[in-house]
């Protein structure tokens, strides 16, 4: 048991359990008797579920002009509480890098994002917390909520990190709450323009690390996490959807095999090329709003992730607008007409080659 997470055995344990944390708590992995001198670094626990790791020279020379800024990482996982399997693929990175077994070897923030939602295994308490980021937990109906609370917990964590370390890079961890004809997926922020229709060849290979088959590039600004480091400090940041909702033991967690190689490979700079089919690219071409009292969403219950639309299929109307299909062929994401005024119901696509957008 590390001393980071008493009385509990584990950064998962100790999310399960607390709320949060009376003095923050820092650990240098080389006064441990059992880790090598190689893979010396200190760990900074600085709430419940937020936690640095620093390299030793970088934990000596942060905000310094010798360290590289566009070294940090962010990985999150638990944004939304009920979406186990990425959580417990971050507890796991986080046992071996006690262990010896993983080197830190950049500045990484590993963040488990909601541990009062997880508590509950609820995906949130009041409201949707990756709707709340680059700023919106300010907004007067949300300040109040303990999503809203701890969405600005983790945009100043995030603050502090980058201000020692730059964020060159953020993989927000999900699973999904219904089927999908394409399991794993990635989803790129929009910063500004159509430009941004392609990714770095790291980046690239990193989603093809974790078994990404389809990339989707978002159309406009948004509010959730990725978005947040993407706008703010001009990361290379997606959203990653790897796979169902289960709860926590019930994951199959050896089928995230390629995932947790990835991320540890991410935090020991050891990427290695990833030999894998293209992933096929999508960008949105309509968000269904929830703009009125009457809205609908004209999407079957049971329909998974990327069901397709023939042009001229209804997706969406209200007494205020009416959606059809535009292009021959649309997929959907993350169809839910339960969800507040204002929100979305689920997003459209359209297949790009992003050669063709460059």
């Amino acid at each position: 048991m590390s001393s980071l997470f008493a009385p509990w055995s584990s950064f998962l344990e100790q999310a399960l359990n607390e709320s949060s944390l009376k003095q923050a708590r820092s650990l240098g992995l080389s006064e441990n008797n059992n880790i090598p001198p190689r893979s010396s670094a200190r760990l900074n626990l600085l709430n419940i579920g937020i936690l640095e790791l620093v390299p030793e020279h970088c934990a000596m020379d942060s905000g310094s002009a010798e360290n590289k800024p566009e070294d940090g990482l962010v990985l999150s996982a638990g944004i939304h509480g009920n979406e186990t399997a990425p959580i417990e693929l971050i507890n796991l990175l986080i046992e071996s890098v006690l262990a010896g077994e993983t080197k830190i070897s950049r500045p990484t923030l590993v963040i488990i994002g909601h541990p009062l939602a997880m508590q509950k295994a609820e995906r949130f308490i009041e409201f949707n917390m990756n709707r709340l980021f680059t700023g919106q937990h300010l907004r007067e109906d949300f300040i109040h909520s303990v999503d809203a609370k701890r969405a600005k917990q983790l945009e100043e964590a995030l603050a502090g990190f980058a201000s020692n370390f730059g964020v060159a890079s953020h993989y927000d961890l999900h699973t999904a709450i219904r089927n999908s004809k394409i399991e794993r997926f990635a989803l790129k922020p929009f910063v500004n323009s159509k430009s941004e229709y392609n990714v770095s060849s790291s980046a690239r290979n990193t989603l093809e690390g974790f078994g990404v088959e389809a990339l989707v590039y978002q159309h406009k600004r948004a509010t959730t996490f990725s978005s947040h480091t993407a706008l703010s400090y001009g990361s290379e940041s997606f959203t990653l959807e790897l796979g169902k909702v289960h709860a926590f033991g019930e994951n199959n967690l050896v089928a995230y095999s390629d995932a947790l190689a990835t991320i540890k490979a991410l935090v020991s700079n050891s990427e290695k090329e990833v030999k894998c089919s293209e992933m096929q690219e999508f960008v949105v071409c309509h968000e269904a709003l929830v703009d009125d009292k009457d809205f609908k969403l004209h999407i079957a219950d049971s329909a998974a992730n990327f069901t397709q639309y023939v042009k001229g299929a209804t997706i969406n109307s209200s007494s205020s607008s009416r959606y059809c299909a535009v292009n021959n062929v649309e997929y959907i994401i993350f169809p839910n007409a339960k969800v507040p005024l204002g929100q979305r119901a689920g997003l459209m696509l359209k297949r790009i080659d992003s050669r063709q957008t460059k």
